[in-house]
């Protein structure tokens, strides 16, 4: 279980279908990971109370990777550019912070793919789609 908090600046009480509830006077609560990527991710209203568990798995990936001699890849990344983006790493402001800095343009089907393959959220695609329009 995660905790979860709903902020200050959302509204005032929240409730779903799945039977999370928060308010004002009890702001926390304790839901799945699934369930908690959804809340701060996708409804923009929460925050993780406890760390990510996102941020932990990665970090202990790479951990995994270093005790192995894994220096994360065979190819280096193109010379001056950085290396592809994960956008499950991001909440959707975080991701269109990224995609705005315009690096990423020449790897915007890998991103959306990316993007399908691990959350498939919509707001991910509008990013995307947005940034393809520039």
């Amino acid at each position: 279980m995660v905790r979860v908090r709903l902020l200050d600046d959302g509204p005032a009480q929240y409730r779903n279908r799945s039977g999370v509830s928060a308010d004002e006077d009890d702001p926390v609560v304790d839901v799945d990971d699934e369930q908690a990527a959804y809340l701060v991710d996708e409804t923009g209203y929460f925050e993780f109370v406890d760390p990510d568990p996102r941020l932990e798995a990665a970090a202990d990936a790479d951990a995994s990777d270093d005790a192995a001699g894994d220096d994360g890849g065979d190819d280096p990344p193109d010379e001056g550019k950085p290396a592809g983006l994960d956008p499950s790493g991001y909440t959707l402001e975080e991701l269109e912070v990224e995609l705005a800095t315009g690096d990423y343009d020449d790897r915007l089907d890998a991103i959306e793919a990316a993007e399908r393959a691990e959350k498939d959220r919509d707001g991910a695609y509008a990013l995307i789609d947005a940034r393809r329009e520039e």
